[in-house]
């Protein structure tokens, strides 16, 4: 009994380790794509910005001037709204693992 109790937990740990892994993994590879999207678009919104600037610069400069403020703003806040909605409804990380701890813990229990 003893065995199988320590086979248990060691395949969980090794779940564990897993998933731990997984996580790490897909953290790194979200944070280097952000960094890399938020410097292309970046520089993108900055040269637009100089370009649409030049053009008007006679006639309509400060108006161009709002409403690209107005449109950043905008912007910004929509991708705040949607990281935060994405923050909430992501799912636990180790969800497998301690799945598999409730069953052992019932099986440990007596249960089924």
């Amino acid at each position: 009994m003893s065995a199988s109790l320590v086979a248990a937990i060691h395949t969980r740990l090794q779940l564990l380790a897993v998933e731990l892994e997984e996580e790490r993994r897909h953290f790194f590879s979200m944070l280097v794509l952000i960094l890399v999207a938020g410097v292309c678009l970046g520089l993108s919104l900055a040269l637009g910005t100089v370009l649409l600037l030049l053009a008007y610069w006679d006639s309509h400069r400060m108006l161009v001037l709002v409403i690209l403020g107005a449109v950043y703003a905008a912007l910004g806040l929509l991708a705040l709204a949607l990281a935060v909605q994405r923050v909430r409804c992501k799912s636990s990380p180790f969800a497998a693992s301690l799945g598999a701890l409730r069953v052992d813990g019932r099986i440990l229990a007596g249960g089924s």
